[in-house]
């Protein structure tokens, strides 16, 4: 009944949905936006078919950063040395990203300017998003919520706190309202400016997550070490977060000392314009 099949996440659809898909239409009719460096679950399906070719289109100008967003994204893959590369759009220039050494709710001031000058630009708090560490979760009166979001509030501003799973199964209802999710659920969103809360966190959860797991079989036979893989893996995820921005990246810190600050720091080196810009 249709021409054709335009698949989304194609990396990340189940086995047997690809599958059905293949049996029900020919390759032919299947179109697959593959984001394979975005891989979240554990196995990639099985697309190819062995009787018709694949057809490989590579977009690899960046549409939706800014044109110091994606040479910033382009450096930070570069500093993990992970194979990740977009070609920034020269029509959309400027973007800027911001280094903070303390998790964000140290930064009040810095807060109510980013919001004036997102207001300035015609945006609202929704067009706003916050991403933080499992760690930043908590329960309370039986229900998960974060510090962040406390933070916000506290300060009389509304938020849409998405790191309860029961506000997940709908959608921030008002423009008013700052959208905060787990890193994990940040895939796919973007926003005007996005803020990394404590990446330095989530950074080490995903590499202890990987040293935990071990090598894929895979792996092994390549000879490859673990804790390269894992340091890999903790960059590749953190690739995700990083290239939501569509004018602002705020990045903050939880440490005042780690390797991943040093080489996030050492990014600047990479790029030859004022991206980092430390705040006490």
């Amino acid at each position: 009944d249709f021409d054709f099949v335009f698949v989304d996440e194609a990396q990340d659809w189940p086995e047997q949905e690809s599958t059905l898909l293949k049996r029900l239409y020919s390759a032919s009719k299947i179109c697959l936006a593959d984001g394979i460096s975005q891989l979240i679950r554990s196995g990639k399906p099985t697309w190819e078919s062995r009787h018709e070719p694949a057809t490989i289109i590579s977009l690899k100008r960046c549409l939706r950063m800014k044109r110091n967003l994606a040479d910033f994204a382009n450096a930070f893959a570069a500093q993990g040395k992970i194979r990740w590369e977009v070609t920034p759009n020269e029509i959309a220039g400027g973007g800027k990203v911001l280094l903070l050494e303390r998790p964000y709710e140290n930064y009040r001031s810095l807060h109510e300017k980013l919001l004036e000058e997102a207001m300035n630009k015609g945006n609202k708090e929704i067009d706003f998003l916050f991403c933080v560490p499992p760690s930043d979760a908590y329960v309370e009166s039986n229900k998960r919520v974060s510090h962040l979001a406390a933070w916000l509030k506290d300060h009389g501003d509304n938020v849409w706190d998405g790191v309860n799973e029961s506000n997940r199964r709908d959608f921030p209802r008002r423009t008013n309202q700052f959208r905060i999710l787990q890193y994990a659920s940040c895939r796919g969103l973007e926003g005007w400016t996005v803020i990394l809360d404590k990446l330095d966190q989530y950074w080490q959860i995903e590499y202890e997550k990987k040293l935990q797991e071990g090598l894929t079989e895979d792996e092994e036979r390549s000879m490859k070490n673990l804790d390269q893989v894992a340091e890999e893996y903790a960059w590749t995820m953190c690739m995700i977060p990083i290239t939501r921005p569509i004018d602002t990246l705020v990045i903050s810190l939880s440490s005042d000392n780690s390797d991943f600050k040093e080489k996030l720091v050492k990014v600047s080196e990479l790029v030859d314009f004022d991206v980092l810009r430390l705040h006490n």
